[in-house]
């Protein structure tokens, strides 16, 4: 970029709400741990544990006892674990 003494907005690479300077995508998919990750990596977790529809476990498989990811909802309240055909609360038991 060439400056030419006065005072330019524009940066050559910037972009608008939806490049790379604006939110974080939404979560689609969650893996197993303790806890857990949301993926795709940097996402925003789903708001509460009603909150779950679309979301995709990994593994498919009931998570092992203990195992969650939490949601934007802070503590025990927003933990959520996967049994194998639905999201639970609470931490897979």
């Amino acid at each position: 970029m060439v400056m030419t003494g006065r005072h330019d907005t524009h940066l050559a690479g910037a972009t608008g709400p939806t490049g790379p300077s604006g939110p974080p995508p939404a979560a689609t998919g969650a893996t197993a741990g303790t806890p857990g990750t949301w993926t795709p990596a940097g996402s925003t977790p789903p708001a509460d544990s009603n909150s779950m529809g679309g979301i995709v476990a990994s593994p498919a498989t009931p998570w092992t006892v203990g195992q969650y990811v939490q949601t934007a909802t802070a503590g025990a309240a927003g933990q959520v674990s996967w049994n194998g055909s639905a999201w639970a609360l609470g931490p897979a038991a």
